[in-house]
């Protein structure tokens, strides 16, 4: 039978006519016709077909039942095909539309539907031909279409060599006719490994980078033409970016783990243009204990419906054989569940999407779990959804849950629910199954073959041409002072950011002088290719978790905490703000950053997370307090030179860039480099903000060329500092040679050694050993072969010494356990803090208070290599 259909979409004022479906429609609800359910006809309904996934329940390489977990999104269940089925009824036939292709040993995964209803993408895998040969890659994940008009299936990307060089899931059409998907294949960020390899001298190229607790490569968003080409990277997290999703603004909606340190905060929403400009949290940052019981739950699929909210399925990241349950998602109100966008503290961020008594923990849930969710655009606010009873194993018999069930069985472990297909519909609150799973099978990835408005066509992020062509971006900070809507004067005691700003202030007494830009150090699989380097714990220095970082570069802070600074674009990033020292002021940021090429991104200034309580909205445009930095200045209210004026709005930063370049009405006191605000390796302050005939503020500079110890940056980038360029800080080649510099009296192996120049034992000042000689150690002495004597000493408790007779021996305490026969007290060692701690610089006083003006080392150390030490350690002291 053939319909032609004509449907407005409720009033969006887009309609789609003529469009043939060789099939016959029937509504999506309970209409009677011999269908089981209660419901009865809703007047006005109009008919879809489904499609749906379907596949037996997946077991492991044991034959247990198998776990998804989200954190892997390379799961693969043998024997899933997408199914189409012309009636949203029981009855109704259902056509299998891939097992021409994969019979019953491919999968597939990830189902959606194109905006006018002709067309399916999902992801699909054919079988390992060989699971037992590690010398055989096995087969990746592709992207594939079903034309429903045509009935014909196609891989999107032809290309054989192309489509292999990743796993490709999550597809969903663009409003623009290109598709977004999320995959491992990094294909932006590995050519970046090739360019940097380059230029700072290292060796190990191009490679597909693990996600940041090391267990599978990072997926994050690409996207292609719908024929495969013009494939490029549009997300740059250190670990997932998943099911990408458009709104009907435009912009693209997805689920990040934010797992930065290995924090694991989880998987929230995020959004951003669909080529990678406005990267914004959107929702859920500070929501994830919010589950059952206090519960850590997940957002992910998330589904936008018509009414603007958003649907996710909310669950655990494992251990619920996939499932949780719907919350709906009020992102365009709330940034967390108790938190609003304008940062007033109310409830309603998130609400189940059903009455069901769902739970989110891995008990047995008496009202089972969800496992998908696909909401109409039919003006009913239905749900189509993939809903599993639970079932526990009693007795070697699977059984259906009852309360007295588990109550009498607390430990029956749960069986995979019997996930079927039912239509929800909240006007009454009813589900009505649709498609019933045989026995050891479940349906999953249900999407309605319906009509819907196509979304905006993003305008995109308004993009500078010149950037754009130089890979770089701008990054604006109104104001560092700036935290959460409130101003934040780091213990200085000055009073407002008026007083800072003002030139009669001295720059002595701002606390924040200039901006850290920190990249994550990308890490190799080495079993993709035995030359990657196999990276032991010990590389990453005493915290494992911070994993390795390098510097993009500096910028100076200006006097109202401003800062303008160009990076380079489609790079993770995180920034610190830092005191006159170049020390971090604070705790790490816990977030990736990204700008794409052209953009330039502002942030009003800095966030906190309180112990207790939902902080403010932070990063999300549009959302939080006002900033602290009205820019209202001019050069009389701020006591500056006259020729820097501002435009109204201008932050201090701006108000330079904008007046300093060769375009500027006058240029700065100085000469600025052709490249300014680049960062820069070097860390540099000039006062430019002085009025005439008053006396600038002292400069300050601390440059990599005034080390007399190899620098960390490469010949070919300290004399041109470019967007590959990198700031890399190992001990052995760039800490550890300072100790031997010759300083006179001053050298530091010179009292922090177990020898004097007469060659005498002693214990070495302050207990602290500066060189590698540890013939004269007790045999009891901790040493760690991986790592150089002299790094353990800063960073790691070590047992104090002390001289008895002729031998170094470790001092003791008697404060141990009394000694069950004799009953005194046992000794115990005598334990030395280390000097330093990855916690930073300002944290390691017991190190850099010596070298403080009045301090017992004053003058020892040069600014210079103050500095290295001091960023070295805030970027987690890394071997």
């Amino acid at each position: 039978m053939m319909m032609q259909l004509s449907i407005m979409d409720n009033g969006r004022g887009s309609i789609l006519a003529g469009l043939a479906l060789a099939t016959a429609m029937l509504t999506l609800s309970g209409c009677g016709g011999g269908d089981t359910g209660a419901e009865g006809p809703d007047a006005g309904i109009i008919d879809y077909p489904i499609a749906y996934v379907k596949r037996p329940t997946p077991l492991d390489d044991q034959g247990e039942f198998a776990q998804e977990d989200i954190r892997d999104p390379l799961f693969f269940g043998a024997g899933g095909n997408v199914y189409l089925r012309n009636r949203a009824t029981t009855s109704a036939t259902e056509t299998n539309l891939t097992g021409s292709l994969i019979g019953t040993t491919g999968d597939v995964k990830d189902l959606d539907v194109s905006f006018d209803g002709t067309r399916l993408i999902f992801a699909l895998r054919v079988e390992d031909p060989a699971p037992n040969d590690d010398t055989i890659p096995p087969p990746t994940w592709n992207i594939y279409e079903y034309d429903i008009l045509s009935k014909q299936l196609r891989r999107i990307i032809q290309d054989d060599i192309t489509a292999e060089e990743g796993d490709d899931v999550g597809p969903h059409y663009l409003p623009d006719g290109r598709i977004i998907f999320s995959s491992n294949r990094q294909k932006t960020s590995r050519a970046q490994r090739i360019e940097e390899s380059v230029a700072n001298g290292t060796t190990t190229g191009s490679f597909a980078a693990l996600e940041e607790s090391g267990n599978v490569h990072a997926f994050t968003l690409h996207v292609m033409e719908d024929n495969g080409s013009n494939l490029k990277q549009v997300s740059f997290n250190q670990s997932h970016d998943l099911d990408p999703v458009v709104l009907s603004s435009g912009d693209v909606l997805f689920s990040r783990w934010d797992n930065a340190y290995r924090n694991n905060t989880g998987f929230s929403l995020y959004k951003m243009t669909p080529d990678g400009g406005n990267l914004q949290l959107v929702y859920g940052a500070h929501s994830h204990a919010t589950g059952t019981a206090g519960s850590t739950i997940q957002f992910t699929r998330p589904r936008e419906k018509q009414d603007g909210s958003v649907l996710v399925i909310a669950r655990p990241d494992t251990g619920t054989f996939g499932g949780g349950d719907i919350y709906r998602i009020d992102v365009n109100n709330h940034v967390d569940f108790d938190r609003t966008t304008s940062g007033a503290s109310a409830p309603g961020g998130q609400t189940p999407a059903t009455i069901n008594p769902i739970t989110t923990t891995t008990a047995p849930p008496l009202g089972g779990r969800y496992l998908s969710v696909f909401p109409l655009w039919d003006g009913t606010d239905r749900m189509l959804v993939s809903k599993g009873m639970c079932q526990i194993l009693v007795n070697n018999q699977a059984r259906i849950c009852t309360p007295d069930l588990l109550a009498n069985n607390p430990t029956a472990p749960e069986l995979p629910p019997a996930y079927n297909i039912w239509i929800y519909n909240p006007a009454n609150n009813t589900e009505k199954l649709v498609v019933l799973a045989e026995a050891n099978t479940m349906i999953t990835d249900v999407v309605a073959i319906q009509p819907r408005s196509l979304p905006s066509i993003s305008p995109g992020t308004t993009l500078d041409a010149n950037l754009e062509t130089e890979g770089a971006a701008l990054l604006h900070i109104r104001s560092v002072y700036d935290l959460d809507g409130a101003f934040n004067d780091f213990g200085s005691g000055i009073a407002d950011l008026a007083t800072l700003a003002n030139s009669a202030t001295p720059a002595a007494n701002r606390p924040a002088r200039f901006l850290r830009l920190v990249k994550p150090v990308a890490l190799p699989d080495p079993n993709d290719d035995p030359t990657l380097p196999d990276l032991a714990n010990t590389a990453f220095g005493p915290r494992r978790a911070l994993g390795m970082q390098q510097i993009l570069g500096y910028a100076p802070v200006e006097p109202d905490g401003s800062v303008l600074v160009k990076l380079p674009a489609d790079v993770p990033f995180t920034i610190e703000v830092l005191d006159a020292m170049g020390r971090r002021l604070g705790p790490r940021h816990r977030n990736w950053l990204q700008l794409q090429a052209g953009e330039t991104r502002e942030c009003n200034g800095c966030h906190s997370h309180p112990p207790s309580g939902t902080p403010m909205p932070h990063g999300r445009v549009g959302a939080g307090l006002p900033s602290i930095n009205p820019a209202n200045w001019d050069a009389v209210t701020l006591n500056t030179d006259g020729f820097l004026f501002f435009l109204p709005g201008e932050t201090m930063a701006q108000a330079r860039y904008g007046r300093c370049g060769p375009a500027g009405s006058q240029p700065c006191n100085s000469n600025p480099p052709a490249n300014q605000f680049a960062a820069t390796p070097d860390v540099r302050y000039e006062d430019i903000w002085v009025a005439a005939g008053n006396t600038p503020n002292p400069a300050l500079t601390y440059a990599y060329a005034d080390l007399t110890t190899p620098r960390p940056v490469s010949p070919g980038c300290e004399a041109n500092w470019g967007p590959a360029c990198r700031v890399i800080i190992n001990y052995p080649e760039h800490i550890e040679p300072l100790w031997s510099v010759g300083r006179g009296a001053n050298t530091c192996t010179g009292c922090h050694s177990t020898r004097d120049a007469a060659n005498n034992l002693r214990a070495p000042a302050g207990q602290l050993n500066l060189t590698n000689d540890t013939t004269d150690y007790p045999a009891s002495f901790i040493q760690n072969p991986d790592q150089l004597h002299t790094y353990r000493e800063l960073l790691f408790p070590s047992d104090r010494l002390e001289v008895s007779g002729n031998n170094l021996v470790v001092s003791t305490t008697p404060t141990g356990p009394a000694d069950p026969i004799t009953g005194t007290p046992t000794d115990v060692p005598v334990t030395v803090n280390p000097p330093l701690t990855v916690n930073g610089a300002l944290a390691s006083t017991p190190f850099f208070s010596r070298f403080e003006a009045g301090g017992t080392h004053d003058g020892y150390l040069t600014p210079a290599e103050l500095r290295l030490i001091a960023e070295w350690v805030d970027i987690g002291a890394q071997y």
